[in-house]
């Protein structure tokens, strides 16, 4: 939901949410990572995984104090397969925003 919010895809942000809902996540706290915002009851790794997602949508280099909360949750490692992950995401959204992937919603039926 972090990388939809900067590339503002809505079949990723729907089917996002939908999942996160489902397994539980509070509506208070899809709605804040919806608008960009990070909650303020976030564990230490998850909090240092939204920021590292946050500043990679923004752009440029993955700055050094991000960096090294992520690795200090993760280990190195794990610092590459967020990194890999968030580019994956962000190439999903521009895909699904150059083809205009309507959210189920909004799918109009072929004509016969």
């Amino acid at each position: 939901m972090v990388t939809r919010s900067g590339f503002k895809s809505a079949y990723e942000l729907y089917a996002h949410v939908k999942v996160a809902m489902e397994k539980g996540m509070r509506e208070g706290r899809v709605a804040t990572i919806v608008s960009g915002q990070r909650p303020s009851d976030l564990t230490t790794e998850k909090a240092a995984v939204f920021d590292a997602a946050s500043s990679q949508n923004a752009g440029g280099v993955l700055p050094r104090p991000v960096y090294d909360r992520v690795v200090a949750a993760f280990v190195a490692p794990g610092v590459s397969e967020l990194i890999h992950r968030v580019g994956l995401y962000a190439m999903v959204c521009i895909t699904l925003n150059g083809f205009d992937v309507p959210v189920p919603e909004q799918q109009v039926e072929p004509a016969p």
